[in-house]
């Protein structure tokens, strides 16, 4: 299997930038850098839950977010692509594609879906 998601059906070219904080990787155009660095903040607090989750599905595994800039791509790369966010795996690792960009209802629902896909309980 090839484990390159620049060579995936996920990718497209205008993901020109990405932050890489493993497991966790998030691509993104330069103009939804904001969004990307939100999401990045919130998963962090969830970065143990995701290497347990990651782990119980193998060795090394990784989480791709994959920030789309328009619904049109969005679509092309994922067969619920009328959704905001939908999920997808390759190989051992999980994509979750974001149909984004997402106000502030719209990351919360992200959030609530990923916290019950990997069992994230928020302390606060």
């Amino acid at each position: 299997m090839d484990r390159y998601i620049t060579q995936s059906k996920y990718f497209t070219p205008n993901f020109n930038t990405a932050i890489f904080s493993d497991p966790i990787r998030i691509y993104f155009s330069n103009q939804h850098e904001s969004q990307a660095l939100e999401i990045y903040f919130l998963m962090q607090k969830r970065k143990n839950e995701w290497e347990k989750f990651l782990r119980s599905r193998g060795k090394g595994n990784y989480c791709y977010l994959m920030l789309y800039p328009e619904q049109s791509q969005f679509a092309q790369c994922f067969e619920n692509g009328d959704s905001n966010f939908s999920p997808g795996e390759m190989g051992e690792d999980f994509v979750i594609g974001i149909n984004g960009p997402l106000d502030a209802t719209r990351m919360q629902a992200l959030m609530d879906d990923i916290d019950g896909q990997i069992g994230y309980q928020n302390p606060e």
